[in-house]
């Protein structure tokens, strides 16, 4: 699975199932060395970049996290404290991570890749659009319907799943609240 903005501004959430009848380019995450785009490598290596010029002490803890998806929310704060004892501080930390992230990200178009900072340079003419999108059934379900596990969660069952899910981690409290709200 992947998310990814087009040429054109579209975002677009691609399932595999539905990824070769969808064109490539766009915004992307870097490719591994197994051919993967991995989303935590990137993310971490953001956080990395941004405090690296501001705190030795934070840089390496980021660096050295070994369970970012369970270990950043501290990272996170420490950011927000470092950027908080000064203005040029925290421009600095929002440079360095974006910097990071336009050397880092892939940008394609017309089966062509090339790094985003790249692509900024290349591509500057503007092309906004915007367009609607017309159903043509009846309406879903009223209620959020989540596929898992053979399954489909609704209702209560959904709201104990969403509750478990947070306990262990594996979604954010807000986004645990946000399915229970729905």
């Amino acid at each position: 699975e992947r998310l990814s903005i087009g040429p054109r501004n579209q975002l677009r959430f691609c399932c595999s199932n539905f990824a070769s009848a969808m064109p490539e380019g766009g915004l992307d995450f870097p490719l591994d060395k197994d051919g993967k785009r991995p989303t935590t490598t990137v993310n971490q290596g953001a956080f990395t970049a941004a405090v690296k010029a501001h705190s030795k002490e934070a840089h390496e803890a980021v660096a050295n996290e070994k369970k970012w998806r369970f270990g950043y929310v501290k990272h996170v704060v420490r950011q927000t404290q470092l950027a908080a004892t000064s203005e040029e501080t925290a421009l600095g930390i929002a440079r360095d991570g974006l910097d990071y992230l336009h050397s880092t990200m892939d940008f394609s178009r017309d089966g062509t890749s090339m790094p985003l900072k790249e692509a900024m340079n290349k591509y500057r003419e503007v092309s906004f659009s915007t367009f609607e999108v017309k159903g043509s059934k009846a309406s879903g379900p009223k209620d959020l319907e989540v596929p898992y596990s053979g399954r489909t969660l609704r209702g209560e069952e959904l709201k104990a799943q969403a509750e478990a899910w947070v306990r262990r981690g594996v979604i954010e409290l807000d986004t645990g609240a946000a399915l229970c709200r729905v």
